[in-house]
């Protein structure tokens, strides 16, 4: 994560703008909410800040989580990870994704979490939902990091149980949705998809 970092600060349109506040507390957040665990001294090597302007950030994150009924637990020795359910969490992580515009710090981002693995696949049920659609997504960077990380936390067994959703009305409203018919396609079960 360093070396993509160190090419972020290298290479952004605007270096500075990383750097900034906002821009570094959602990464943070980011980091936060789509790790098992991590500290403080690991986010700080990730955003190259100290372990107190961690700890001031971790602040204000926990203010803007608890929007979605998600807390930061800090434990000695287990270190810092989310509680609350997988619904919130990733309706959490949507929120912060969609306050990243520069593609460089996604690029980034998807280095910190180790993403490349799922890359190619969100990629693939992109270009089939744009077929599909007969549309061009202009967020397409950041909907491919959202999509990498929803397919790596199902394949770490982090799922949306049917008490967080009204599953059967779900299912049945997007049935004959063609994004659901697409991702039914490429999953082959409606329990996959």
């Amino acid at each position: 994560s360093q070396e993509s970092l160190s090419h972020v600060l290298a290479n952004a349109e605007d270096p500075q703008n990383f750097l900034d506040r906002n821009t570094r507390t959602t990464f943070e957040t980011i980091l936060l909410l789509t790790r098992c665990q991590t500290n403080y001294e690991q986010l700080a090597k990730d955003c190259y800040v100290s372990r107190q302007t961690v700890i001031n950030d971790i602040k204000q994150i926990r203010h803007k989580i608890a929007a979605f009924n998600i807390s930061i637990v800090g434990s000695s020795g287990l270190g810092l990870f989310p509680r609350g359910n997988e619904s919130s969490i990733r309706a959490a992580i949507k929120d912060s994704l969609t306050n990243i515009h520069d593609d460089a710090i996604l690029s980034a981002l998807s280095k910190c979490l180790d993403l490349h693995k799922f890359s190619q696949e969100a990629e693939n049920l992109l270009n089939q939902f744009e077929e599909q659609l007969k549309v061009q997504y202009a967020d397409r960077p950041q909907l491919t990091l959202l999509l990498s990380i929803y397919l790596k936390r199902i394949h770490t067994d982090h799922h949306i149980v049917p008490s967080e959703m009204n599953y059967k009305n779900h299912i049945n409203n997007i049935q004959q949705n063609a994004l659901w018919l697409a991702l039914l396609d490429h999953c082959g079960s409606k329990e996959e998809a």
